[in-house]
């Protein structure tokens, strides 16, 4: 039966610049997804709240007089079904991703960190084209409306 553990040559202390890479390594990683985390919530809660601004204001400049301005009223939806669907994006960016991993492949480690990071940042990339493309339609209601 063959051992396919390395075996330890030598042994010495790290450097105070190996010990300082490897903190800052720690820091940057552990501070990535929390910074990642922190904006998703942001978010929701500002697309959250444009939705209900949305609403508000329809209602305050009244409903007929924006569905009676020659589009369809289903225009009316699309904003605040893309401040949905943007907020359904940051929920996944501040959602864990579980992958399993074998601490004894550094390798590994880094690489599957790498695609969470990833995968995290195409949601968020997709969130605020989303939330954009929301924007751009209460612009259009609100100049439809004003019109």
């Amino acid at each position: 039966m063959s051992n396919d553990r390395p075996k330890i040559v030598s042994v010495s202390p790290l450097s105070s610049s190996e010990e300082t890479y490897i903190k800052a390594a720690e820091n940057q990683a552990g501070k990535s997804f929390d910074v990642l985390r922190t904006f998703a919530g942001m978010m929701i809660s500002v697309q959250s709240g444009f939705i209900a601004v949305y609403f508000a204001i329809l209602k305050f400049i009244g409903i007929n007089a924006a569905s009676g301005t020659g589009f369809l009223p289903l225009v009316l939806i699309f904003p605040p079904l893309f401040f949905g669907l943007g907020i359904v994006f940051f929920i996944f960016v501040a959602l864990p991703i579980l992958e399993k991993m074998r601490l004894d492949q550094p390798d590994k480690i880094v690489e599957k960190w790498n695609r969470v990071l990833m995968i995290k940042f195409v949601f968020i990339i997709a969130g605020l084209v989303s939330f954009f493309i929301a924007i751009v339609g209460i612009i259009y209601v609100g100049m439809s409306v004003l019109a």
